[in-house]
């Protein structure tokens, strides 16, 4: 216990067993990018059909995003 810092039940549990017990599995998180996905993706969409050089580029999907009043 002494030589790696760790506590008397983590010893305990280590020798009950070999291998350690699964972890919980966290909730997903919300991202700061959240509440623009469905702009972006309606954004995406629109381009699949528009030619190759009216598509929009990363920074100004980025600008959309970031403009006051949002899209």
């Amino acid at each position: 216990m002494r030589k790696y810092g760790v506590t008397h039940p983590t010893v305990q549990k280590a020798r009950e067993s070999v291998w350690p017990r699964p972890r919980k599995k966290l909730p997903p998180q919300a991202t700061r990018l959240d509440p623009f996905k469905s702009l972006v993706d309606e954004m995406l969409r629109a381009d699949l059909n528009a030619p190759r050089k009216q598509r929009h580029t990363a920074e100004q999907v980025f600008d959309e995003c970031v403009a006051p009043g949002g899209w």
